[in-house]
């Protein structure tokens, strides 16, 4: 920490640092401070936390001033991102879906967070998405292609600390895909003839039928 202190007479000045720690109460330095000239001092084994502090000084004629109180903030504690839902490997049919998290803090009462969902064309990202702590945050996104996705969000604090929350797994697959069969658009060697097994190879951009007509996981041995 560091201050000024000035004065129209006095080329030297008896000052006191005042910090307030959240556990440890208020703490007390006397310096030196010399006319106008930067004076510094560290403190040592602060707490996590809002801290606040001024500095009091007083000239060779008894006359005192006293700075403004600052405020500053120790935090290296990351925060924790909860997924909440959809579950992981969650299996749907609809293109629009409903994503919740939680983000929770020891200090920060909102973080700022980003959110990225992939599938086989785009990846979705939503930057400063605010979420206050310990409270869901939801909010919905509609176009998903069918195929298998990802999504996670990552959460930063008031200190830049980061948490990334785990990767969770969902699939949207064609409506009734019982009738999923072979396509004659398809290769026989392509993705919906790969072990029975829809979807378990790429389909290429001139077989996108394929990936329409056969999504998923679903049975494609008739």
């Amino acid at each position: 920490l560091g201050f000024y202190a000035t004065d129209n007479l006095a080329t030297s000045m008896n000052c006191t640092f005042e910090v307030t720690d959240p556990i440890y109460g208020t703490i007390s330095l006397n310096v030196s401070a010399q006319n106008s000239t930067l004076t510094k001092t560290t403190f040592t084994d602060l707490t996590q936390g809002y801290h606040y502090w001024h500095v009091t000084c007083m000239d060779y004629a008894g006359n005192n001033a006293i700075s403004d109180t600052w405020s500053f903030l120790i935090d290296s504690i990351k925060p924790e991102v909860i997924l909440n839902s959809p579950y992981n490997n969650w299996v749907t049919s609809n293109t629009s879906v409903e994503f919740d998290f939680t983000a929770r803090d020891e200090i920060a009462e909102e973080m700022n967070c980003t959110f990225s969902a992939t599938d086989a064309i785009f990846v979705y990202i939503f930057h400063d998405v605010v979420a206050i702590n310990n409270v869901p945050t939801k909010f919905n996104i509609s176009g998903f292609d069918l195929g298998h996705h990802y999504w996670n969000v990552t959460c930063r604090d008031y200190a830049n600390n980061t948490a990334i929350s785990e990767t969770w797994h969902f699939l949207i697959r064609y409506p009734g895909g019982e009738e999923c069969k072979y396509d004659a658009q398809c290769p026989a060697d392509d993705c919906c003839n790969t072990g029975g097994v829809c979807g378990t190879c790429e389909c290429s951009v001139s077989n996108a039928v394929c990936n329409t007509k056969c999504p998923y996981d679903i049975d494609c041995s008739n």
